[in-house]
């Protein structure tokens, strides 16, 4: 009695080996994600690795969006601008010496305030009373915001023994405008409708004839 030996074609083994093979690559695929780098072997340096969420996460327990800033202006309001400031009269004791010792007040001085806070310079004068003290409120082309542009200075003397202006505390060069801390309190229910600036300190004239020595 022969053995009958039936043999498949090589073709067919072939190709049930290869269905084989592509049936285990798909459940392998299947099973795990496959991630594509565009640019193997590169990081980005702004990228904070301990900040990175899973896309589609929810915000952790208790915490809540930041509410967004709303307009805030670091502005203060608008206020016209008043300037004060005192003059002298040196002695001739003292003259051409930086200093205010032995001087007395200077009536009648007049005192200038420039502005460079549009295409024109604005200058509005004053005179100082009795004690040399002058007080100028200036017009409502110059507010506080603005007032950085502006300058003080001295101008004349009507004392002709008295008449030589010096740039002690920037009389000559003009003097920047200090707030005073202390505002004049309103003299009625409303305040007051400026903001008191002050010169660097008091001007002050040389003599212009003192007697020999």
């Amino acid at each position: 009695m022969g053995f009958i030996s039936h043999k498949l074609p090589i073709d067919m083994i072939c190709v049930v080996s290869l269905l084989f093979i592509m049936s285990l690559t798909l459940n392998m695929v299947s099973s795990s994600e496959v991630v594509y780098d565009d640019h193997p072997g590169e990081f980005d340096d702004d990228v904070d690795f301990d900040e990175i969420h899973t896309v589609g996460s929810s915000p952790s327990p208790g915490s809540s969006p930041a509410p967004a800033p709303g307009p805030s202006s670091h502005l203060p309001p608008r206020s016209l601008v008043a300037v004060q400031g005192v003059v002298y009269c040196k002695p001739c004791k003292y003259h051409g010496i930086a200093t205010l010792l032995g001087a007395t007040p200077l009536p009648g001085a007049i005192v200038r305030l420039a502005c460079n806070n549009s295409r024109y310079t604005i200058r509005e004068e004053t005179k100082t009373d009795k004690n040399g003290y002058f007080f100028l409120q200036a017009s409502k082309r110059i507010t506080t915001y603005g007032v950085h542009k502006c300058k003080m200075f001295l101008v004349s003397s009507p004392v002709n023994t008295c008449n030589k202006p010096t740039d002690l505390h920037f009389g000559l060069s003009g003097s920047n405008l200090i707030m005073e801390r202390k505002q004049p309190p309103s003299l009625t229910a409303s305040p007051v409708p400026y903001t008191l600036y002050s010169t660097r300190g008091p001007f002050a004239f040389d003599p212009t004839s003192c007697p020999q020595t």
